[in-house]
């Protein structure tokens, strides 16, 4: 088991990097928080051919489906998607010719997302060695 610090810590950012997008990509659908096509670079839809409206849908569902990875038992595979998924965006806010700043985090974020995948490895590494048989947590169990 991890130092419960560390523990504590990786279950901060796996509701975080779970939530967060699920939120967001619910938000793609009813624009609550924000008009995020405010966000989206003109060359979006006509490198696509697709309104922006529906291209923001879509993006609702990756980022569901992203968040709700990272939730699951797949916490190490969803983080990667959300990293990659950030950067994405922040590629797109750069596009855009302003939301500099919102790049500049979401960069940020990724860069958060990318330690809690790698935490996320740590953390099935110490599981898999624990439950080795002759490991001190395995000893321990059997006393």
């Amino acid at each position: 088991m991890l130092d419960s610090r560390l523990n504590s810590s990786w279950w901060a950012l796996r509701l975080t990097y779970g939530l967060v997008p699920v939120v967001a990509g619910l938000d793609k659908f009813t624009n609550l928080l924000t008009h995020w096509a405010d966000y989206l670079s003109p060359l979006v839809p006509r490198l696509l051919g697709v309104a922006p409206s529906t291209f923001m849908h879509l993006v609702g569902v990756v980022e569901i489906a992203a968040g709700i990875l990272v939730l699951s038992r797949l916490t190490r595979y969803g983080a990667y998607v959300v990293a990659a998924w950030l950067l994405l965006i922040a590629l797109n806010l750069l596009t855009t010719g302003h939301s500099f700043d919102v790049a500049v985090r979401d960069v940020v974020m990724a860069v958060g997302a990318l330690v809690l995948a790698r935490m996320s490895e740590v953390k099935a590494d110490v599981a898999a060695r624990s439950s080795q048989p002759g490991s001190l947590q395995a000893a321990r169990s059997t006393v």
